[in-house]
């Protein structure tokens, strides 16, 4: 699959990248509230951003608190770069 459908291929996957490149990280309870998005479609775009290679994944306990924040590599400062300058030009 191409890597920009698999990133940007939809309105939902847009507005978690929106808040992960606001707040730099944060649970996926807390983003799935903040971005209106049920579990289930959460999780597919956090696999999808996962294959993608632009999100890292941290689990703590028995796996049941997952923190989430975009990865260092060159495709993820781009999307910060994106978001930040739609920002300033808003």
């Amino acid at each position: 699959m191409d890597k920009a459908v698999l990133i940007l291929g939809s309105k939902s996957k847009v507005k978690v990248l929106r808040y992960l490149v606001a707040v730099g990280e944060d649970n996926v309870t807390s983003i799935a509230k903040n971005t209106g998005l049920n579990s289930a479609v959460l999780n597919r775009i956090i696999n999808d951003f996962k294959m993608a290679g632009i999100v890292e994944e941290k689990r703590f306990g028995s796996g049941r608190i997952r923190i989430l924040r975009l990865s260092r590599g060159p495709v993820a400062e781009a999307l910060r770069s994106l978001f930040k300058a739609i920002e300033e030009s808003s």
